[in-house]
């Protein structure tokens, strides 16, 4: 009997929900496959294999990398620069996964040079920066914005390296939970046979 003259019911134990180690173990794996897939490292063109273009720039814009439209913009991540340049068709594009992404994105104007893959021009898809030299001339030679090509290939391995090592974790914390839900899922049927067929 409580003070209130009324008796307190206790919830009537059963058994506990597993689904949630199942889901959060297959959410791991999704997860560890998107960004593999969304951010490894492209196929890198050879030095020899590059152009130099660009010029006075003519529009920088920045859009998402999943809508490709300005909707994320302000975001500081998951996002590329995408570059226009008087006098030349089509963009360029600049990926937030490259190095010094930052100082292209918030720092470069006026006039650039960039080198990209003689076979990505002319594609559907706006072409990848490889290396870029800010020729501004409006700001000191120590304040251009300039990216190397051996800077952005290493930048790259690192990535890849990143991307190997949060796959394996995912991979170890999807294997954790789906244990979890077994041994949760043998503890209910032996804690509560009458639940089960």
């Amino acid at each position: 009997m409580s003070l209130y003259g009324t008796t307190a019911r206790s919830k009537p134990a059963g058994p506990k929900p597993v689904w949630p180690y199942f889901f959060l173990s297959v959410s791991a794996i999704v997860l560890a496959i998107m960004a593999c897939i969304v951010y490894w490292p492209k196929d890198m063109p050879s030095e020899d294999d590059l152009v130099m273009t660009g010029g006075k720039m003519r529009t920088l814009m920045i859009r998402d990398d999943f809508s490709n439209t300005g909707a994320g913009a302000m975001l500081p991540i998951f996002t590329s620069v995408y570059l226009r340049f008087k006098d030349i068709e089509g963009e360029f594009r600049y990926p937030w996964t490259f190095p010094q992404y930052g100082r292209v994105r918030n720092d470069t104007a006026v006039y650039a040079d960039i080198w990209v893959a003689k076979d990505a021009l002319g594609g559907d898809d706006a072409p990848l920066i490889w290396a870029l030299r800010e020729n501004n001339s409006y700001k000191g030679d120590d304040e251009q914005t300039i990216v190397l090509y051996e800077d952005l290939v290493e930048s790259q391995r690192k990535n890849g390296i990143i991307l190997i090592k949060l796959s394996m974790t995912m991979a170890g914390v999807s294997i954790i939970f789906a244990l979890l839900g077994i041994v949760v899922g043998r503890w209910n049927r032996k804690k509560f046979p009458n639940y089960y067929p």
